[in-house]
């Protein structure tokens, strides 16, 4: 993102690191009689297991690795094989979904969580059951065992003979009994330290934010940085809802278990929500920001699945970045970008930048292919708000089918008609001000 965080070098774990610790865990992996061999995959910091029943497990090995980083030699090798043997050993499958009840609970996951491995892998897994929580945070359900849990995937509900609202209401209510968020009288937040996995999950509940109306001053608000942690605040004080959104962001920037850097709240029904606040609010520029991360990476990993999948396939298919800008008044903002004659697929953004082929553009310069173009910014040219968009060309301009988050497939401009209307929608972008 133009003018935001810093992304050189850090001070992490080099590759060879990395790659000893992979080659000494596959050795131990290999010790497990159920193994009948272990390939290290380098690229993807990631083993390939393949068992004596038959089945092939693809374990992943950054939670591991940072997840034990602080433990002594010796202790650090016990933990990780307990993990990996928890990992190999077959899924408890519930035959019924008598027996699966009491088992069943929700997780929050970024939206690309269940994707973009399985493609990278060229494996066909099976779905997991997931729907649309919150702008690009999925829940899903699990089922819960003492030192693990297993995705509940959509042949699971199948053969359990139930629907997939029928177990998510179960789901929840069995989270309702999980231990509640309580207050840290060092903070004046409401955090759960349950350290049970299912910290984040407690957003899901209905009602559970809401609840807090009486007991935080001004709206409830809360974060989930990562899969453990969630914080409930209220955002009377304008200083510590921005000193919030920044704890968000810094958390989820920090953790190989990232889920949202985003601010919620609830709506007039007590449904959960993201935290909007007007222009003029003196944290709307913090709040907003974490917001525009969010969409950044889940577009991003959205972008390298769908490369991945076009190049495995033939397709020709522009998949336009979402691109992040922060402005000299500290706002946020998004932009992408619609080429001339470029069948593409466009992300939701803030701002629609206009190229041409062929020719100039508006303000003079040279058209550029799609991805230098990308990479030069979006101050040349013609700005149309991503809204003024849609209104505009209405069903000519909708969400392709199958695309989450959502995007707009485009083989070429508008009509010259709807570009002229578009043209006298063009604004500046240190002008525009998000709806």
């Amino acid at each position: 993102m133009t003018d935001g965080p810093d992304d050189g070098a850090s001070d992490g774990p080099s590759d060879d690191e990395r790659a000893e610790f992979a080659t000494s865990l596959a050795e131990l992996v290999r010790a497990d009689p159920r193994v009948l061999a272990v390939e290290v995959r380098a690229d993807e910091f990631a083993l390939e297991v393949s068992l004596g029943d038959g089945k092939n497990l693809r374990l992943f090995l950054d939670n591991y690795f940072h997840e034990t980083a602080e433990l002594p030699p010796g202790e650090r090798e016990v933990e990780v094989l307990r993990r990996v043997s928890a990992a190999l050993r077959p899924t408890e499958a519930a035959p019924t979904w008598e027996a699966a009840r009491a088992r069943v609970l929700p997780v929050l996951r970024p939206q690309g969580f269940f994707r973009l491995d399985a493609v990278v892998a060229s494996q066909k897994t099976p779905v997991v059951a997931s729907q649309p929580f919150l702008p690009y945070v999925d829940l899903a359900l699990v089922l819960d065992e003492p030192d693990r849990m297993s995705y509940v995937t959509v042949d699971d509900l199948g053969g359990w003979g139930v629907d997939p609202e029928r177990a998510l209401v179960q789901a929840v209510e069995n989270a309702g009994r999980l231990p509640a968020p309580e207050l840290d009288e060092e903070t004046d937040l409401y955090t759960v330290e349950a350290s049970d996995t299912y910290e984040s999950s407690r957003l899901a509940i209905p009602g559970l934010l809401a609840s807090f109306a009486d007991r935080v001053a001004g709206r409830p608000i809360a974060i989930i940085p990562t899969r453990s942690r969630c914080v409930i605040a209220g955002d009377a004080d304008p200083v510590a809802l921005q000193a919030l959104a920044e704890m968000a962001q810094e958390e989820y920037e920090s953790s190989n278990r990232s889920l949202s850097p985003a601010v919620y709240t609830v709506d007039g029904a007590g449904e959960v929500v993201p935290l909007e606040l007007p222009s003029d609010h003196p944290a709307c520029n913090a709040v907003r920001l974490g917001h525009v991360k969010l969409a950044l990476t889940e577009y991003a990993n959205q972008k390298d699945t769908l490369d991945i999948v076009h190049e495995r396939e033939g397709k020709d298919v522009f998949v336009a970045s979402l691109t992040g800008v922060i402005r000299r008044d500290g706002l946020p903002l998004t932009w992408t970008m619609w080429g001339e004659d470029i069948d593409s697929l466009l992300p939701a953004a803030d701002l629609v930048r206009f190229m041409f082929q062929g020719g100039d553009d508006e303000d003079g310069e040279d058209a550029e292919d799609a991805e230098d173009a990308e990479d030069r910014g979006p101050a040349p040219g013609f700005m149309v708000p991503f809204a003024r968009v849609c209104a505009v060309l209405g069903a000519g301009f909708a969400p392709a089918d199958g695309h989450r988050p959502r995007r707009y497939r485009v083989t070429s401009h508008p009509p010259p008609e709807l570009l002229a209307r578009l043209r006298d929608e063009a604004v500046e972008v240190d002008a525009f001000t998000p709806a």
